[in-house]
């Protein structure tokens, strides 16, 4: 994706370049958001934790190796620690639903009425389908077409192998694809 513009702008930003640091936030600040969001379904806590996950890259970024991870896994890494640190300190589990994620991830800002409506049936059935999956293979899902990671940065994220991670997205697919085919949802 923009692997090779990364690795300067990070080498950049670990000089202080602050130019690179707003680069980098700019780049990947909705990510995290929309990989936050997907787990807190809480739009204020959603961007709280989004922007915290940016600060800890500031206050941590000399123990960042790009040789080890790509940038966005490492922030969705922060960004993750950062929604059970949220999850614990307020004894609180998501009170919104798969369907509710779904549908605030994918509104636009959109005046088209025919469109608005289009996209609500193609929510619907999406929400219908992708709750048939399990958490685990809804979050692969989410991240590999959602926020277009890699299996490797999935992985990073999720902290599985590789191999781990491809399986999960198969099996999810494969779920989606007979649900889909048998129209069982």
């Amino acid at each position: 994706m923009h692997r090779e513009d990364d690795r300067g702008l990070v080498k950049r930003a670990k000089n202080n370049d602050k130019e690179a640091l707003g680069l980098l936030y700019d780049r990947y600040f909705g990510k995290v958001y929309g990989y936050v969001y997907n787990k807190v379904f809480d739009q204020a806590a959603a961007e709280d934790i989004a922007s915290h996950a940016f600060l800890r890259v500031l206050e941590t970024f000399d123990r960042f190796d790009e040789k080890r991870t790509s940038f966005i896994s490492w922030v969705l890494c922060i960004a993750h620690n950062l929604v059970i640190d949220y999850f614990r300190k307020s004894a609180k589990l998501p009170t919104a639903s798969l369907e509710s994620g779904i549908e605030k991830i994918s509104q636009r800002a959109n005046d088209d009425p025919v469109e608005f409506v289009l996209n609500g049936i193609a929510n619907r059935e999406l929400k219908k389908v992708l709750s048939y999956l399990t958490v685990e293979q809804q979050q692969v899902i989410f991240l590999k077409f959602g926020l277009g990671l890699s299996n490797k940065e999935i992985g990073e994220v999720i902290k599985k192998k590789r191999g781990a991670v491809k399986a999960l997205i198969f099996r999810a697919l494969k779920m989606l694809q007979r649900l889909l085919d048998e129209k069982s949802f």
